[in-house]
């Protein structure tokens, strides 16, 4: 970043959000190395802690033989240029990444409304204080001036980003934005997040042409790294991989993530997957711990199986691809929560359902003695409704949560048929995509799919080898977010139009040689876990398609 942005050591320089001066420290090095006479009094930081401005300027003062430096303790966001003798020639920063919800919300509102009003459009409130930063730092910066920030990559696909990416693209020459490896922590071990190091310039005509994105999976030189952004290297390297992009093409509200690794294969010729499927998110209880439970505790309540449905827990629960009743009844032999309450429509008579239902008179959840119940014998409570009553104890108060105040009855959970696929959506892995052979249900930890069209045996498995493999699995998450944990999600409209390719329009035996590599996908990954040949497997097979199709 330091050697981006100096060139002849002249640079005035700020650091918002400055921390130990790690950034500073590398710029003023950096000026040594260019000029005879760096002046530390040219290098403006700006921090909340106290302390931070201590550790800050004891570097910069070492490096600088007790030379006088322009550091002060404050809020960045209450900054001027005219604070700083602005504007500058360089910003440099790593700036807070807190998120919108541990901000106060009258702070909250505060910047949001200040940066509304600096840009004069509207700015997403769910926007992290990394984005305030980038909008209040432009102020600062001088025409023909440079800008590079420590971020969060997150920003590149999600809506409340669309504001920012706009921003960046209208007010600068976005040289490069360089992501490095989400799975590798080494570079930045302090901080849990995938990051993304942006190299702006403030344009004074017209913008450049190219925006270059850098994806570093190893560890370039700092020559070779410069060279990728500066525009010298481009395609596929020994340590990542570099895309030119016109910056006049990049819209604010796609996602950009894809543009680090674009997809080699043409999927022009595939199909959305909503004309095959629809993908639904699972049942939401608002309370799992009272809605799950355990054949031990089903036994102790005493509640008929009619009142239940078999769930798959978790994606714990699947670990492979495939689900079946004898993994589900392993399960229930092993104390886990298999079962779900949910068939409890059957509870509508009044004299039933008034014994779950909170006393309206005084607003507690004193219940009505029970009264009457056909299926009841010597006057006994069904145990159904004593779980029920149980539920609204105040130990428990399943009945107060925010989803079951909104649901009439507040038992009675959302309505979802057993999936014959499930998806697990939130993982630094990728999505698996596993077939259910049980009529268990599945809570909003993973997505149900559910094929709206006639597909033979073969060909469901079919189209599972190709939502398994490598190349699905890429345009899977880009087709999702990355959060700033590395963590890889997809919502469900989102994974209804990847691009797959369709099994009824492929010869019987390309179906059959990708359901017998699902199968064995599946069969290697009860055995020992290590699917990587099997998934190699079916991405070379799909190779052969994707050529003959061409």
């Amino acid at each position: 970043m330091a050697d981006w942005l100096i060139t002849d050591g002249t640079e005035t320089v700020l650091d918002p959000g400055m921390g130990a001066c790690a950034l500073s420290s590398a710029v003023y090095r950096k000026k040594k190395k260019v000029t005879n006479k760096p002046s530390l009094s040219d290098i403006h930081g700006i921090d909340l802690n106290q302390l931070a401005l201590v550790m800050g300027a004891t570097p910069l003062s070492l490096l600088d033989h007790g030379g006088p430096h322009s550091l002060q303790t404050g809020d960045f966001l209450d900054l001027e240029p005219s604070d700083v003798n602005g504007p500058v020639d360089v910003v440099i920063s790593n700036p807070p990444y807190s998120r919108h919800h541990e901000l106060s919300e009258e702070y909250k509102s505060q910047v949001n409304a200040q940066a509304e009003t600096d840009l004069g459009d509207s700015v997403s409130a769910l926007s992290p204080m990394y984005a305030y930063f980038y909008y209040h730092a432009a102020k600062f910066l001088a025409p023909g001036g440079r800008m590079s920030f420590i971020t969060p990559s997150e920003f590149l696909e999600t809506s409340y980003g669309e504001c920012l990416k706009q921003f960046l693209t209208d007010e600068f020459d976005i040289k490069a934005l360089v992501l490095f490896d989400r799975d590798d922590t080494s570079k930045f071990d302090e901080a849990m997040t995938t990051s993304l190091v942006s190299f702006l310039e403030k344009p004074t005509g017209d913008s450049s042409e190219l925006t270059r994105f850098v994806r570093v999976d190893g560890t370039p030189s700092n020559d070779d790294l410069l060279a990728a952004i500066e525009g010298d290297i481009d395609g596929e390297t020994d340590w990542g991989f570099v895309n030119a992009v016109r910056q006049g093409d990049l819209e604010a509200e796609d996602k950009w993530t894809g543009l680090f690794d674009p997809v080699d294969i043409d999927t022009s010729d595939l199909t959305p997957l909503s004309e095959l499927a629809t993908v639904n998110r699972g049942i939401a209880t608002g309370k799992n711990d009272y809605f799950c439970l355990t054949q031990e505790e089903v036994d102790k309540w005493d509640i008929d199986e009619q009142y239940l449905s078999g769930i798959v827990r978790n994606s714990r629960s699947v670990p492979g691809y495939d689900y079946t009743t004898e993994d589900w009844n392993e399960e229930r032999q092993d104390g886990r929560e298999v079962w779900l309450l949910y068939h409890l429509t059957e509870l509508d008579a009044d004299e039933i359902r008034q014994q779950a239902l909170p006393d309206e008179k005084d607003g507690n959840t004193t219940l009505s003695a029970y009264t009457e119940d056909s299926n009841a014998t010597d006057g006994e409570t069904p145990g159904v409704i004593e779980y029920l009553q149980h539920g609204m104890s105040d130990d428990v108060e399943a009945h107060g949560g925010y989803l079951a105040r909104n649901r009439s009855p507040w038992f009675v959970v959302d309505r979802r048929d057993p999936p014959p696929i499930l998806v697990t959506y939130m993982s630094r892995g990728g999505s698996r995509f596993i077939r259910n052979e049980t009529d268990a249900r599945n809570l909003s930890n993973l997505h149900g799919m559910y094929v709206n069209v006639d597909l033979s045996e073969n060909q469901l498995n079919a189209l599972l080898a190709y939502l398994n493999s490598e190349f699905a699995s890429e345009v899977v998450r880009r087709s999702g977010r990355t959060y700033s944990s590395g963590m890889d999600k997809i919502e469900p409209n989102e994974l209804e139009g990847v691009p797959v390719l369709d099994p009824r329009g492929l010869d019987d035996a390309t179906v059959q040689e990708l359901a017998a590599l699902f199968d064995s996908l599946r069969e290697v990954a009860r055995k020992d876990g290590d699917v990587g040949e099997a998934i190699a497997a079916i991405d070379e097979h799909l190779e052969l398609v994707f050529q003959d199709n061409n």
